[in-house]
């Protein structure tokens, strides 16, 4: 299982009410997560990570069964060598990732709400549940509707601002 870690200093609350008050307390869940399951974890942080946040992840997940990876390693590598699940609060990676063959968990309202590719876990129960139970790989993703997505979220959606009205 792959956690695609957040900048802790980005708005956890984007989709509306995440389960946690911010990132930092959702890894920590996650270490605490990890230690009871069976599952080999691994954190990748974003590529373009701020200052500090190796370090953060580094105290967060010492003594835990978490092990940090390279910033720089793809997708397609982590896939090769058998990682099957990403975990997210919200990333691209919920409908990225779908796309290379793996099983994208959502943990907390997200963009890919709506969408099938992707488990949607909106409490610790339902999460716990499917962590330790019911954790298989979604089958026969429809990329049709990943495309639709990236449409919808990218091109037909626009916020509102000063300057211009959608």
């Amino acid at each position: 299982i792959l956690i695609a870690s957040h900048c802790f200093y980005d708005n956890p609350h984007g989709y509306g009410k995440m389960i946690f008050a911010d990132f930092q307390e959702w890894l920590i869940y996650l270490t605490r997560v990890a230690n009871k399951t069976k599952h080999d974890w691994y954190i990748k942080p974003h590529r373009d990570y701020l200052p500090n946040t190796i370090e953060n992840i580094n105290k967060i997940i010492q003594g835990s069964k978490i092990k940090l990876i390279d910033p720089d390693t793809s997708f397609h590598q982590l896939k090769k060598e058998g990682v099957e699940y990403v975990i997210t609060a919200y990333g691209s990676v919920g409908h990225e990732l779908p796309l290379l063959g793996f099983t994208v968990i959502n943990l907390g309202y997200n963009p890919h709400i709506c969408y099938k590719f992707n488990y949607h876990c909106l409490d610790k129960k339902n999460f716990e549940k499917l962590i330790y139970k019911k954790l298989r790989p979604i089958k026969n993703v429809n990329f049709n509707d990943i495309y639709k997505f990236f449409y919808v979220h990218h091109y037909l959606m626009h916020q509102d601002n000063f300057f211009f009205k959608s």
